[in-house]
């Protein structure tokens, strides 16, 4: 798995999810998320320059690649959502994206705070796994998976942090059957040793993945226009 071939838009999604037989209905449901996604993080940009939209898209398209239910890939594209806007932002999941996905978005979030103690005890843990735990770790993997292919990770984690989270991904993968992301992961954390990777870490990455400037939010254009309009009478 390379950032080549995980999808990174949503239409590339969309199609991915056609071929693995996912209805209307569910690509539908995707696509206001994605959409939803995009007016709260539109202008956010990760380390590398990547815009996290595309973050988005690649974690739910790694989670794809066990087939879930279309909820779960429906918070995939929008994981983070609810830290970012309180009240509002919880009002319109709910009502754009239904109560389901609200559910799982509130579970991802707890999972995500708490994954130094889940994960092993998930990983310890006998018998069945209850869904909520199955499908905020799918996330969970998903997102290092995309983590791990563009380099981000690189920005902001120690090196015993990547250990971890391989180790930490490698487990879910065994534990819960799924195959296919274990070796998009494995495929993913391998790329950090790299050569290519090394090279580019070793001048910051800063042109690791060139994209256009985005254009200013209206917010941001006024601001401009009322800085021009102050600095001038000043």
């Amino acid at each position: 798995m390379t950032k080549e071939t995980l999808p990174q838009t949503h239409l590339q999604l969309l199609a991915r999810m056609r071929v693995a037989g996912y209805g209307a209905d569910d690509l539908a449901a995707v696509n206001r998320a994605y959409w939803l996604a995009s007016e709260v993080f539109g202008t956010q940009l990760r380390g590398t320059g990547k815009p996290f939209l595309c973050h988005l898209v690649g974690t739910a398209a790694a989670a794809a690649l066990e087939s879930p239910p279309a909820p779960v890939l429906v918070a995939a594209v929008c994981h983070g959502i609810l830290r970012s806007g309180g009240r509002t932002i919880r009002d319109r999941v709910l009502t754009e994206l239904g109560h389901q996905t609200l559910a799982q978005l509130d579970d991802y979030d707890a999972f995500h705070r708490e994954r130094a103690e889940r994960i092993p005890r998930l990983l310890g843990q006998s018998g069945e796994i209850a869904e909520a735990d199955r499908w905020s770790a799918l996330i969970w993997a998903a997102n290092l998976v995309d983590d791990e292919t563009d380099a981000a990770a690189r920005f902001r984690r120690l090196r015993h942090d990547h250990d971890r989270r391989r180790e930490f991904a490698r487990g879910l993968c065994e534990r819960l059957d799924w195959p296919t992301l274990g070796g998009a992961a494995e495929a993913a954390f391998a790329s950090y040793e790299a050569a290519e990777w090394a090279e580019a870490y070793g001048s910051g990455l800063e042109n690791a993945f060139p994209v256009a400037p985005l254009s200013p939010s209206p917010a941001e254009r006024l601001m401009a226009r009322l800085a021009r309009v102050f600095g001038r009478r000043g």
